[in-house]
């Protein structure tokens, strides 16, 4: 049948794809059809509002783009927070996990694109699925998972990024496309 929406890893690759296309700038806002003459067809105003046509009935609006710069802030700002109080370098990551409907389904690209995950962990970065659901398997059928598994989680901190001092800046530096 026809498209009645998008998911969240097409609009990751929607955004990437409107900043790469200059039809969206690096403050996240939708460009008129004078501003982005090669998009002009598929910017316009809805109600008010700026929207990009992606299909008939579908289109990303200035609301959906704000909330996927919300998200990307606070992703990249984690990232680079945790790294600070590690401390390490991205350089030092060896490998980057996406779990979840949503991590095996986005595009490492756009999502490095749009700056949700750093540029330099692109050939770092690998899909995983259900790892959540995959963990509670092996540690159910497996005692000697479920001892790592103990001894793990003894090497763990909580690192509460909302609260520390500098995470309000970070976020909202992280914002920009």
């Amino acid at each position: 049948g026809s498209a009645t929406g998008i998911c969240g890893s097409g609009i990751i690759d929607a955004v990437a794809v409107l900043l790469e296309q200059g039809a969206v700038n690096q403050r996240g806002r939708l460009q008129t059809p004078e501003d982005c003459p090669a998009m002009g067809r598929y910017l316009r105003e809805n109600e008010g509002q700026r929207i990009c046509q992606l299909r008939d009935g579908v289109y990303l609006t200035q609301e959906d783009i704000r909330e996927v710069q919300m998200a990307k802030g606070a992703i990249a700002a984690g990232i680079e927070l945790m790294a600070k109080y590690l401390p390490c370098e991205l350089e030092d990551i060896r490998s980057v996990l996406l779990a979840g409907a949503f991590g095996s389904f986005i595009r490492p690209e756009s999502a490095c694109r749009i700056g949700l995950l750093p540029p330099q962990l692109l050939d770092r970065i690998h899909p995983v699925g259900n790892a959540a659901g995959s963990g509670t398997k092996m540690i159910a059928c497996s005692r000697r998972e479920l001892d790592r598994t103990d001894r793990l989680k003894d090497k763990v901190a909580l690192l509460e990024l909302s609260t520390l001092p500098e995470f309000q800046h970070c976020f909202g530096k992280n914002m920009r496309l």
